[in-house]
């Protein structure tokens, strides 16, 4: 094999590995709910019921809306985040639907359908302006 055919061979596998890994992320558009769990100075601890609507995704990144709902109030957010190689999340999100300033973050992963149960997002983190912590266990509706 010449040169020059060895190296082409050598960037079309390298295209095909390329290629394979975009394929290889999850789309996580769509609806998705569950519990959680927080804890904070103004309301201690309480349970939460989360509803995430992933609006579009390109590649590994995504934005959609939040909407929580607790003993005493709920909350809206929007959020973008994206999604790594090795399936872990970060989503930053924003109160409310007009703001663009961070709120909280949250950290998590992506948990593969199998055949006995749906895929599922399970996240912890923190809300900077309400010095909150949660967890939250969703699933794809």
């Amino acid at each position: 094999m010449t040169k020059s055919r060895t190296i082409l061979f050598g960037l079309a596998l390298l295209l095909a590995g390329s290629v394979a890994l975009q394929a290889a992320v999850p789309s996580l558009v769509g609806f998705w709910k569950g519990p959680g769990k927080g804890v904070g100075f103004n309301r201690g601890y309480y349970n939460i019921n989360c509803q995430l609507t992933v609006t579009d995704q390109t590649g590994s990144l995504f934005r959609g809306s939040c909407k929580s709902f607790f003993v005493g109030g709920n909350m809206t957010y929007r959020f973008t985040g994206v999604i790594n190689a090795d399936n872990t999340i970060t989503l930053n999100l924003s109160p409310n639907t007009t703001e663009t300033s961070t709120d909280s973050l949250m950290f998590g992963k992506y948990i593969a359908p199998t055949a006995k149960s749906a895929a599922k997002i399970e996240a912890y983190g923190f809300s900077i302006n309400y010095l909150d912590t949660s967890t939250l266990t969703l699933t794809k509706k």
